[in-house]
């Protein structure tokens, strides 16, 4: 029974389930106990899906065959909590909805993700980063591949202690969570490395939002003046954060005119008790033929 409802998970809020279908998928994927005939499995889906119906998150009419299809409502929370993704979820391949994934630690593995190359609109993941091998999760996740996701939300939960080489450790899971390259929303909070990785400022031309919430260890901001769709831009509660300089904007002694943040409306600086200096253009470099503008 808790395979059928951890696999009810992967479904997003407000979704209307065919119920007949939900039961089917439960029998393929053996959830449903392969000692008993097709029709006894049926009906034992029956008896699940109707108990979840009652006691948890089902909206919809009684009389399961009569009413075709469900709609699901939030997971209780002390349950989204333990969530630990069923056995054969990565063979899921059709899988266009995810909400929230849960990686590291006791919880289900990054790679798990790598097939699902259908997900689409938002997906938020909670990860726990302990060593070498949730990078290697990390990678085998293959975000950049998941072409249909427009919102992201990459959420650490870390219990490491801080050391050089876990602060590498975090670098380098970071470096391998590139998202895909036409995401619109990206929310990065409570990462614990000492750098942000080289993608955020090369790889994502079509990024509108970008919030950056307690990434407590970074000290400097990076390149982010040459995002050509960004449109908010926030950071807050950078504990650390003492140097908003000439890279954030983009500048290089080398440039011809150029315009940094083109399409920026929404700029916030939130809760950055060290930020002591912004470094920006000088007055002979505004005149000058190697022009900089800066949020026009």
């Amino acid at each position: 029974m808790k395979q059928c409802f951890l696999h009810c998970a992967v479904f997003p809020k407000d979704s209307n389930i065919v119920v007949e279908k939900l039961i089917k998928m439960w029998m393929a994927l053996g959830y449903l106990s392969s000692t008993r005939s097709t029709s006894n499995l049926e009906l034992r889906g029956v008896e699940y899906f109707n108990y979840f119906e009652n006691a948890f998150f089902l909206s919809g009419l009684r009389g399961i065959w009569d009413r075709k299809t469900r709609k699901l409502r939030d997971l209780p929370n002390n349950c989204t909590r333990i969530l630990h993704l069923p056995q054969g979820f990565q063979q899921l391949t059709g899988l266009r909805a995810l909400r929230l994934f849960h990686a590291g630690g006791e919880w289900s593995i990054l790679g798990c993700l790598r097939n699902l190359e259908k997900l689409s609109g938002s997906l938020e993941l909670k990860i726990m980063v302990h060593d070498r091998e949730d990078v290697d999760e990390a990678q085998n996740a293959e975000l950049r591949n998941k072409i249909h996701v427009r919102k992201l939300t990459i959420f650490f939960i870390n219990a490491m202690v801080k050391t050089e080489a876990m602060n590498f450790v975090r670098n380098e899971a970071m470096e391998a969570l590139q998202p895909p390259p036409k995401l619109h929303c990206l929310n990065i909070c409570l990462y614990k490395g000492t750098n942000f990785p080289g993608w955020i400022s090369s790889s994502l031309n079509h990024l509108r939002v970008l919030r950056i919430d307690k990434c407590n260890y970074i000290l400097a901001l990076p390149c982010l003046g040459k995002l050509p769709e960004l449109e908010e831009l926030s950071v807050w509660r950078m504990g650390k954060l003492k140097f908003v300089g000439r890279e954030f904007l983009g500048i290089n002694d080398s440039m011809a005119v150029e315009t940094r943040f083109p399409k920026l409306k929404n700029l916030s600086f939130w809760n950055c008790p060290r930020w002591k200096e912004w470094k920006d253009i000088t007055t002979k470099e505004e005149g000058s033929a190697t022009a900089v503008l800066t949020m026009p």
